[in-house]
């Protein structure tokens, strides 16, 4: 729900809030309060305004919530690769992008992309950690311990020498 408030929005039943090209559903209205519903959106600095009539309002910036990432599992994975990530999270939007240590993840690495959930495969790797990020438009979810992804380490658990001895 959004709030705006402001003078002369009069008594009409034909008002509308725009956040960008999309519109908001007015839930009620006063003279100087308006009560609304946002429209799904994306991105910092939209531009509002109010509707009336034939009458247009100043236009204010208003900024969507950036994407937040809240955990990723699992947070590592074989070096060959096709680990699926999912990663939890809110405010992706539908139309962002996933960053695996700065490089953005191709299309056909993506599973699935929700407003909440993402899913993705791994490539071939090794080492890490590795920063997982999810950009919406101009804004970016923030570097966290939570989104970090290691690639499991290649371990020599011990050796065995059948015959003879080893010179060095």
């Amino acid at each position: 729900t959004l709030l705006v408030y402001g003078n002369n929005f009069g008594y009409q039943t034909e008002i509308q809030v725009f956040i960008g090209d999309s519109e908001c559903t007015v839930e009620s209205h006063t003279n100087q309060f308006i009560e609304c519903t946002t429209p799904s959106g994306s991105g910092s600095l939209q531009d509002l305004f109010v509707v009336v009539g034939d009458l247009v309002s100043n236009r204010v910036s208003i900024s969507y919530s950036a994407p937040e990432i809240l955990m990723i599992t699992p947070d590592h994975g074989t070096i060959e690769g096709n680990t699926i990530i999912e990663i939890h999270g809110h405010d992706f939007s539908t139309e962002g992008i996933v960053l695996f240590n700065s490089q953005m993840v191709e299309e056909d690495h993506i599973q699935y992309y929700s407003s909440h959930l993402i899913r993705i495969v791994t490539e071939q790797g090794q080492g890490g950690p590795y920063s997982i990020r999810v950009v919406v438009r101009d804004q970016i979810s923030p570097m966290d311990h939570r989104c970090l992804f290691s690639y499991n380490t290649l371990v020599v658990e011990s050796i065995q020498l059948d015959h003879g001895s080893i010179l060095g």
